[in-house]
């Protein structure tokens, strides 16, 4: 058996969506000045509304990723999302606040209770895949 092939192939399939997200978040937090609506209310919520379900799945992917801990996946996510809003700072027509990861963190939050009450509902696949 080869297992620097088994060892990459663990890797890949283990780490890959969570760098993947990870990249997306950053690129996402690099648009300058985003705005989605003229209206500041629905701008506001869809904001809101993004980092929640971006936070979401970035504790879902972690939370794989470093075998089904939960204390863990939610450390992970609060200091990616402390980075991800001092990365803002630096990102023109953008601001990094510390309000915005109570935000993410209520998205991780939904993450966990996802994992916790309702992984029995997804379909076998899928819930294998999540807690391989």
């Amino acid at each position: 058996m080869d297992y620097g092939r088994r060892l990459d192939s663990i890797i890949s399939k283990k780490f890959l969506p969570l760098v993947l997200w990870c990249v997306l978040i950053f690129i996402g937090s690099s648009i300058p000045g985003a705005s989605v609506s003229k209206n500041p209310l629905v701008d506001f919520i869809l904001h809101k509304g993004v980092h929640i379900i971006e936070y979401f799945f970035l504790f879902v992917f972690s939370y794989r990723v470093f075998g089904k801990k939960a204390l863990l996946s939610f450390t992970f996510v609060f200091f990616y999302s402390l980075l991800d809003e001092f990365h803002q700072r630096f990102v023109p027509g953008r601001n990094g606040r510390i309000e915005d990861t109570f935000v993410d963190l209520t998205g991780a939050f939904f993450g966990f209770i996802f994992v916790w009450k309702l992984l029995h509902i997804l379909p076998n696949r899928l819930r294998n895949w999540l807690l391989a």
